[in-house]
């Protein structure tokens, strides 16, 4: 990524004012910078400043919505206490979590030579492509990552 610097400015100023995990919010700008380089017209500006716009607008819609979905989930402890095999492991995933299990391992050397934050906005590109809403796919990949801990 090119415009790495201007990513992480524009997270650290997010996290000052929001309190947010720099994680989280580096994740979502990803996604924000991701859907501003395709939405990028050169006659219309630089793309500094059209990233800039794209990730900071990206990042106030998903702290709102966040602010708007905040529920209680289930304790992951609690699905592995029903799972006892790998069969039964797969088939209590979620839809979402599923896809992106079926995304990695259809082709896991493209996966396993890049970095996870990487990988997450590769399958995040590909299901947003897929038409997938962002809440669910970052949905799968929490479980996901929950149970490969």
């Amino acid at each position: 990524m090119e415009n790495l610097k201007l990513i992480r400015k524009i997270v650290k100023s997010f996290h000052h004012s929001t309190g947010k995990d720099v994680d989280e919010l580096f994740q979502e700008a990803v996604f924000g910078y991701y859907k501003g380089l395709q939405s990028y017209e050169p006659e219309k500006g630089k793309i500094t400043t059209h990233l800039w716009h794209c990730v900071s607008n990206h990042l106030k819609n998903y702290l709102k919505i966040e602010k708007d979905y905040e529920l209680p989930l289930e304790p992951l402890e609690s699905a592995f206490e029903k799972t006892t095999t790998m069969d039964e492991f797969f088939e209590s995933m979620s839809n979402e979590a599923w896809q992106i299990a079926s995304i990695v391992l259809s082709d896991p050397v493209s996966f396993v030579t890049i970095s996870p934050e990487e990988a997450k906005v590769k399958v995040t590109g590909i299901l947003l492509e897929k038409g997938m809403n962002i809440k669910k796919i970052l949905s799968g990949i929490n479980y996901l990552e929950k149970a490969c801990n």
